[in-house]
């Protein structure tokens, strides 16, 4: 009989042990992704070209940074910005989300009935502009 109870309080001890270590867990499981802590405040664009704004950035705001996935916010705005080559993403914590924009350099602009296209050096339409521009891109 003694070596049975024993037993018993030996596994009383490891299911208590559990218990606290699962309590102990969850409630820092909830802490990191149910508080407004570590939510997206501010978006910041580091950029050294002075370019168009990057459509689609306000939707990554009040996201929680551990549950974003840069792959995903990089295929995202690269779809909505033709200018877009690629967007490195840096998570700053606890609630920055840091943009280093790539972009297409225009080699051309192409004249059409309502303005101009302009071309990235790989065919892509970059942008659209009712006047001509005073820049150095030879016109098509």
């Amino acid at each position: 009989m003694p070596a049975n109870s024993w037993l018993k309080k030996s596994l009383n001890k490891i299911i208590l042990v559990f218990g606290y270590l699962t309590f102990i867990l969850l409630f820092f499981l909830s802490l990191v992704f149910f508080q407004n802590y570590f939510r997206v405040k501010k978006i910041e664009i580091i950029s050294q070209d002075k370019k168009p704004l990057i459509t689609g950035v306000d939707n990554w705001k009040n996201m929680n940074l551990f549950l974003i996935k840069e792959e995903e916010i990089n295929k995202q705005l690269v779809a909505k910005n033709s200018f877009l080559k690629s967007v490195q993403i840096i998570k700053k914590y606890p609630s920055t989300l840091i943009l280093v924009p790539q972009y297409y350099q225009p080699i051309a602009q192409v004249k059409i009935n309502s303005g101009f296209f302009y071309l990235g050096e790989d065919g892509r339409i970059l942008a659209k502009s009712k006047d001509e521009k005073k820049i150095d891109y030879p016109v098509i």
